[in-house]
C-alpha cells in the first residue's frame, strides 16, 4: 500500500501515520517561517465545489479568463540576527496533515552571512523506519538515498547537500519528492512545490 501525501493535505487517510503526525504537532513552533505554513482548512475534499448559478458560473469563467490566478509561492523566508551573532535567513516548506493538522514534513535551507547555505534540512515525524533513510527526487529524476542522521523531540533529521547543480535543478523543477517507510515496511510519498524556491534562494543566499 501506497500513502501519498502532497502538500498541506494528505490525499487519503493515513490510519497510523495520522496518529504519529499528531505527535509532531508541537513542531510547528519550532520555527516562525514554519508558523506561515499552516493546515489546509479540514473537512470535505480538497477537490470538492459549491453548487452555483449558471449566472455565477458565467462570472466565474469570465473572471478566471480576465486575470487567472497564480499559484503562490510554496516556500516562506524569515530573517534573524540571533544565530551566533550572525544575521541569518530561512525559508522553509512546512507539509501538515489537513485532518490533524500534524506536521508531516519540514523542509529548511538556511543562508548565514559570511557563509552559503550548503545543505536542505529535512525534519520528519517520529514513527518513519529509520533504516531504510529517505530518497528525494525532483519531478522525474534520479533519487539521491540520504540516511537520517539525528532525531530531538519534534523529529527526525536528514540532510541533502546542496551544490550548483542541484539549486539549478531545483529552481528549475516543480515537485520535491521524498519516499520513506513508515511501520511494517508500507511506502510513505511526500510531495513538495518547488515553485518560488528561486527567489527565496537567492533571497537567503544574498547575505553572503
Amino acid at each position: 500500500m501506497v500513502y501519498r501525501v502532497h502538500p498541506t493535505a494528505i490525499t487519503r487517510p493515513l490510519g497510523t501515520l495520522a496518529a504519529l503526525a499528531l505527535m509532531s504537532t508541537a513542531a510547528l513552533a519550532a520555527s516562525p517561517a514554519a508558523r506561515n505554513g499552516g493546515p489546509a482548512p479540514a473537512g470535505g475534499s480538497p477537490n470538492a465545489t459549491l453548487a452555483q448559478s449558471p449566472a455565477a458560473k458565467q462570472n466565474t469563467a469570465q473572471a478566471t479568463s480576465a486575470a487567472p490566478a497564480s499559484e503562490p509561492a510554496a516556500w516562506a523566508v524569515n530573517c534573524t540576527d540571533q544565530i551566533q551573532g550572525k544575521f541569518a535567513c530561512e525559508m522553509t516548506q512546512n507539509i501538515v496533515d489537513q485532518k490533524s493538522g500534524g506536521q508531516i514534513l519540514l523542509i529548511s535551507i538556511k543562508g548565514v552571512s559570511g557563509g552559503g547555505a550548503t545543505a536542505m534540512l529535512i525534519r520528519m515525524f517520529h514513527g518513519v523506519y529509520l533504516p531504510t533513510g529517505l530518497s528525494v527526487k525532483i519531478d522525474g529524476g534520479k533519487a539521491t538515498a540520504i540516511a537520517f542522521q539525528k532525531s530531538d523531540q519534534l523529529g527526525v533529521y536528514a540532510a541533502l547537500p546542496l551544490d550548483d547543480k542541484l539549486i539549478a535543478e531545483l529552481k528549475k523543477g516543480k515537485e520535491l519528492k521524498f519516499s520513506a517507510q513508515i511501520n511494517q515496511g508500507q511506502p510513505l510519498d511526500i510531495n513538495g512545490r518547488l515553485n518560488g524556491f528561486g527567489p527565496a534562494y537567492d533571497k537567503i543566499s544574498s547575505l553572503h
